[in-house]
C-alpha cells in the first residue's frame, strides 16, 4: 500500500478525501480468489467541510478514468471507511463539500 497521485482528484461534484492509495501486490495480480476488508481512513478535520452523508470509498478504473464507489461503511468514530473488496488498484474516499451556509443581510435604518 503506497499513495497514489495518479487519478483525477474530482469527478461529479466529489472531491477526494485526504489521499487516495494504491493497493497492490508485487506480480501483476489485481483480482483477488478471496474478499478482503479494505479501510481508508481521512482526516477528521476535514468532517465539517463535507458532507458526511455522500462520503464513500471508491476504486479507481483506468480504461474508464473514473471513480467507481464500491463502499460506504462510514465509521466517524475512527475516520475511516470500509468496503469488502475482490480487486486491488487505487482506492480514495471521495464526498460531496458542504455547501456554505450564506446568512440574508437585513438592512435597518
Amino acid at each position: 500500500i503506497q499513495p497514489a497521485s495518479r487519478p483525477s482528484l474530482e469527478q461529479d461534484g466529489l472531491v477526494v478525501v485526504g489521499r487516495p492509495y494504491e493497493v497492490f501486490v508485487s506480480s501483476d495480480v489485481y483480482d483477488l480468489n478471496l474478499t478482503a476488508t479494505l479501510n481508508i481512513f481521512f482526516p477528521p478535520d476535514l468532517l465539517g467541510e463535507l458532507n458526511t452523508g455522500s462520503l464513500g470509498l471508491y476504486r479507481w478504473e483506468p480504461l474508464a478514468l473514473r471513480w467507481v464507489p464500491v463502499g460506504d461503511a462510514l465509521d466517524l468514530e475512527h475516520y475511516f471507511v470500509s468496503t469488502q473488496v475482490t480487486k486491488l488498484g487505487t482506492f480514495a474516499n471521495l464526498a460531496s463539500p458542504e455547501p456554505p451556509i450564506f446568512l440574508p443581510l437585513i438592512a435597518t435604518r
